[in-house]
């Protein structure tokens, strides 16, 4: 069985660990979500759920087997869970707790790739 998993940060097409995608099928890159904030932790991102129309992020969508979907679970760590998301048909790994981002900065676009060219590669 395949699942369909929506990655926004380093597993994108890109992304410095996007090789843990490698056994993945990419359905569709540069997809629009609704209604979840990113942030900027350093060498990541995080997502939480959020209400409102300015709160949209960028990412890939992949089918993934089994055993990929428990090494990206594994690749996260304990600190992201993953829900279901509707409207796009696929998980998303979102903060656990929102304490992981108390002291971070919020991507307003909203795409990592973007923002990591934006802010530490042009300076």
């Amino acid at each position: 069985m395949l699942h369909r998993i929506f990655v926004y940060g380093t597993l994108r097409i890109g992304g410095k660990a996007n090789h843990q995608m490698k056994k993945a099928r990419l359905v569709k890159s540069g997809v629009a979500l609704l209604g979840f904030k990113m942030y900027d932790l350093g060498a990541y991102p995080v997502v939480v759920p959020a209400f409102g129309s300015e709160n949209v992020i960028t990412g890939d969508i992949y089918l993934v087997d089994k055993e990929t979907l428990w090494r990206l679970d594994d690749y996260e760590g304990p600190e992201y869970e993953r829900i279901q998301v509707q409207s796009i048909s696929a998980m998303i790994y979102v903060a656990k707790s929102a304490q992981v981002i108390q002291d971070a900065n919020p991507i307003v676009e909203g795409d990592w790739l973007k923002h990591l060219k934006i802010n530490y590669f042009t300076k």
